[in-house]
Parts: structure tokens; C-alpha cells; sequence
């Protein structure tokens, strides 16, 4: 390997950031994302309903029961009071009211929204669970993680080259300002495992037996730095990906 004005890697350094568990990645990137955390927050509504719905709606006594045909009280709108008088006293809904109308024959909406909630949730569930079993490999989808370690500072643009022999070579292009650049190694839970200090060179290489000391490392991205500030940073890659 040709190393002539590149910089080689240091011995392996700490990451600047401490390790931290999957779980704790997630979090820390959920809560950066008010749209994420509302989203949450729908969903935890959702499934609350369709869990009480299940015990709402099921059993021989039902406080809800969406089978009840009610012919003269068909279409019925929202807030609208039964009448007692036509009815039996299995037939008055519960709330003693229609919360949200009846249908064409007569069946309290709600207590059918109730129960079609928690279908609705299974399907769900079981289409993502086939999307994950016919996935191409199952490897955890880190794409929107990818992205939020992109982030929003100024891109540089960076390559990486795997050598025949093992090793790895990095190249990137000068960002005006940068005095310092770094090469940070990331394994599959994107928890930065090793930090490689290219100084002020714009590219960096590796030796196979150092690439094998690093363990498992999935994910690489270029930092430039400015008096220890990051000013710009590349977009962060797969290596298994790169050719």
C-alpha cells in the first residue's frame, strides 16, 4: 500500500461519545423528533382503545355490543338519545346514548368502532411482521438513523476504498476552515467504536490487523474539525456496501 501523503491511523483511540445501548440511541433520537414522539403518542392512544375495545366488546355481556340490530333506530346521527319506549332494555346502549350515530340497521357505530379497532391493529402488526421475514437479509433497518447521523452541519464529501489485502483506505475532499479531520467507525447498533485521527491529511489508511482489532464495524463517516469544533461532516456509509 502506497501511504505517501497519507495519513496513517493512530492507535486506537476511545470514541469522543461514550457508548451507549440500542435502547438508548433509539430514545435519544425519538425525543429529537417532535414528529416521532407525536406519532408515539397516537399510537399509545390507538392501542389503548383497541385493547380496552377487546374487553368492552367481547364476552356473553358485552358493555358494548356491536351486533345489536336496531331497525327503528337506524341512522341515527352523532350525540343522539335512544328511544327507550321502542326498545328492550338490552338494546339501550350503554352510555345511554349513541356516541357516534347508528348505521343502516340500527347497530350502535361505536361499539363497532370499538371492536373493529383492535383488527385493524392486528393487521398491522402481522404486515409488518411478513415485511420483516421476507426482508433480504435481517439486519436492522438503520436508515433513519443513518440519516439523523448525517445531520445538518456542511457535507463533506468522502470514499472509502477496501483494499485486496484487508486494509482500507478513506479520501476526502478539504473543507475551507477545517484544520483536523477524523475517521469514526460505528458498529451495527451505531455506537461509535473507534475514533482514527487523520490530522490535517485528507486521507487516512488503515491496516488489515487494525480493521480486524476494531470488531464488527458496520458504519464509517468523516468528521472535519476546526480548533476541536466539527464544522462539516460526511455522509454516513455501510461498508459492506462500498465496492
Amino acid at each position: 500500500m502506497n501511504t505517501e501523503n497519507i495519513a496513517l491511523a493512530a492507535p486506537l483511540e476511545e470514541p469522543a461519545a461514550p457508548r451507549r445501548t440500542r435502547f438508548e440511541e433509539f430514545w435519544r433520537l425519538l425525543r429529537k423528533n417532535s414528529l416521532a414522539l407525536g406519532g408515539l403518542v397516537v399510537f399509545a392512544l390507538f392501542f389503548a382503545t383497541a385493547v380496552a375495545g377487546v374487553f368492552l366488546t367481547s364476552g356473553s355481556k358485552p358493555v358494548f355490543d356491536p351486533s345489536v340490530v336496531r331497525l327503528q333506530e337506524k341512522l341515527r346521527p352523532p350525540l343522539s338519545r335512544p328511544d327507550a319506549a321502542s326498545l328492550k332494555p338490552d338494546e339501550i346502549p350503554a352510555l345511554g346514548l349513541y356516541l357516534f350515530g347508528t348505521d343502516d340497521l340500527g347497530r350502535d357505530v361505536f361499539a363497532r368502532m370499538l371492536q373493529g379497532a383492535w383488527v385493524s391493529l392486528t393487521v398491522g402488526f402481522v404486515a409488518v411482521g411478513i415485511s420483516v421475514l421476507t426482508s433480504n437479509d435481517g439486519a436492522p433497518r438503520t436508515d433513519f438513523i443513518l440519516r439523523d447521523l448525517g445531520g445538518s452541519k456542511t457535507r463533506l464529501v468522502a470514499s472509502l476504498t477496501v483494499l485486496v489485502d484487508g486494509g482500507a483506505r478513506w479520501s476526502w475532499q478539504p473543507v475551507a476552515g477545517a484544520d483536523t479531520y477524523e475517521v469514526v467507525l460505528f458498529d451495527r447498533d451505531l455506537t461509535p467504536v473507534l475514533v482514527l485521527a487523520a490530522g490535517g491529511s485528507t486521507e487516512l489508511a488503515i491496516e488489515p490487523a487494525a480493521l480486524r482489532a476494531a470488531g464488527d464495524i458496520d458504519v464509517w463517516q468523516v468528521v472535519a474539525r476546526r480548533g476541536g469544533d466539527e464544522v462539516a461532516r460526511s455522509r454516513p456509509r455501510h461498508i459492506a456496501s462500498q465496492n
